[in-house]
């Protein structure tokens, strides 16, 4: 996704966090630390999107905010791994993998305001989906195997 952490859109991730949290008190503070805003050479500036860069809850607030995905995704039966707003989702068939790309960028932009990289999300095939400085494949036969073997600092960055 594209700046992710400066986009998560304050209203539904306050509705999201009301599934989990019903103290007022927490939810008020939890608005504060959202709208706190910052300041640029001398003028304050308000925060009205986006998760406080650095600020320690920034990272769980965010994994809240996508959970309304790992949900969609769930329901509709794909496999998938995610950390934070990288993630993979798993298909049988390139052209199923074009689909879910379309519909998953759909939801994503439509019920989450998100906007996604266009440039870091692809279809691909497993011997060549690298995830977090992994690269992930599949052997068929009589027993399919998953595999995962971490990338050396030089292809990591693919």
């Amino acid at each position: 996704m594209k700046n992710y952490f400066d986009m998560v859109n304050h209203q539904k991730l306050m509705v999201y966090l009301r599934e989990f949290i019903q103290d007022e008190i927490v939810l008020k503070l939890i608005w504060s630390f959202l709208r706190s805003g910052i300041m640029e050479q001398d003028v304050f500036i308000q925060s009205y999107k986006g998760t406080p860069q650095g600020g320690v809850i920034s990272p769980l607030l965010a994994n809240i905010y996508l959970n309304q995905l790992d949900r969609e995704l769930e329901k509709r039966g794909h496999r998938f791994v995610r950390y934070a707003d990288d993630f993979c989702i798993y298909v049988k068939t390139p052209r199923a993998g074009e689909r879910v790309l379309v519909s998953v960028t759909t939801f994503l932009e439509k019920k989450l305001k998100l906007t996604v990289n266009t440039d870091k999300s692809k279809v691909t095939t497993p011997g060549s989906a690298k995830f977090l400085g992994f690269t992930i494949w599949k052997t068929m036969g009589k027993s399919e195997a998953v595999h995962i073997r971490r990338l050396n600092k030089n292809s990591a960055n693919d």
